[in-house]
Parts: C-alpha cells; structure tokens; sequence
C-alpha cells in the first residue's frame, strides 16, 4: 500500500513493481508454416459439406454431464472437464474445417507494408541515391 502524496480519493493506492525476464527469439529462426482456412474463397457446396461434417463429428465429442451441473464455481476437476470439453469443440471446428474448406500457406516471412508498392520504392531508391 502507498499512503504517500495529496490524493483526493479515500481509497489506499497499490504499487506494484515487476521484474520480468525477457528472451528474443532470433529473426532467423525459421517459423513452421501453417494452413490458414480460406472461408471466403468457400463455396455454397463446401460451406454445406462443412456444416454437415461439423455435426457428423459433434456427435463424437462426450459431454460432460457432471461438470455442466456442477454447482460448484471452484471445483477443479469439473473446471478440467469443462476446459477439455471446449477444447474438444474447438478441435472439431478445425478438423471439419481442414476436411471440407479450401486453405492456402501463409507465407510469414514475407512481411507487406500498408502503401509501400513498387512504384513508392523506385521512388524511395531515388530519393536515396540523391540524398
């Protein structure tokens, strides 16, 4: 607690001070290149064929009945359960997703800058080379 200071409030300020370490991966580590679902470039069929293979493997995942009337907000297995059920549900979403829509690499080194085209570096080389 800090009681230290003019302050107009009748509540008792906190400080806290943090030491976090840090570490910074290199640049040149190579990042392993993921699928990214293209939802916009799916059709009405495999929007269709996602909704259909979506609820096939719904039907697969266990509910948790124990847990969903659990009463207890601090029950830890319960919380484990539910945790594992959501889990569950986000996995099946990703799975019928990569079964039944298009998806494309995304190439993460190659970083875009909002604006910089090619006519706006030809002109930055010029302004360099005259500088």
């Amino acid at each position: 607690m800090c009681h230290e200071g003019d302050k107009l409030s009748d509540h008792s300020s906190v400080s806290i001070t943090l030491d976090i370490q840090v570490t910074m991966s290199g640049c040149e580590e190579e990042v392993p290149q993921s699928p990214r679902i293209k939802w916009d470039a799916a059709s009405a069929l495999e929007l269709l064929r996602y909704d259909q293979k979506l609820d096939q493997l719904l039907g697969i995942v266990t509910m948790p009945w124990s847990a969903l009337n659990c009463c207890d907000y601090f029950c830890a297995p319960h919380n484990e359960a539910l945790q594992d059920f959501y889990d569950d549900i986000v996995r099946t979403c990703l799975d019928s997703a990569k079964l039944t829509i298009p998806s494309a690499i995304v190439n993460k080194s190659i970083k875009s800058i909002p604006g910089l085209g090619r006519t706006t570096l030809r002109k930055k080389g010029r302004a360099l080379f005259l500088a």
